[in-house]
């Protein structure tokens, strides 16, 4: 029996893309303590899912600095599962992760 040296992970986000490529242009991956992107420019009215690929339990928190601003909270989100927020108004929208805030786990989505 061989072994195989492929790089690829084998692991499927919870659409079924391979997460060894790069995030489709509506969504973020979450991946060890970061957001994947960490800035994403988007068109009013586009939905942004958020796709935990990590092991770790995260937030998508609105905000700055820890403090929420009230505009979308996701509650915990399990590792494989995922959290959409449809972004109406033109602007910037901040947000982090409760937990690993303090690890520099923050993103902005930007509205035009």
């Amino acid at each position: 029996i061989a072994c195989s040296d492929s790089t690829d992970s084998g692991y499927n986000d919870v659409n079924g893309n391979d997460t060894n490529g790069e995030p489709a242009s509506d969504e973020v991956w979450m991946e060890g303590m970061t957001f994947n992107p960490g800035n994403r420019t988007i068109d009013a009215g586009t939905t942004i899912t958020w796709i935990n690929n990590s092991n770790e339990v995260h937030t998508v928190t609105s905000g700055e600095n820890g403090q929420h601003d009230g505009e979308f909270d996701s509650g915990n989100i399990s590792p494989g599962e995922e959290f959409t927020h449809t972004f109406e108004e033109p602007g910037e929208y901040s947000y982090f992760c409760v937990p690993h805030v303090n690890q520099g786990m923050i993103g902005t989505i930007t509205v035009e």
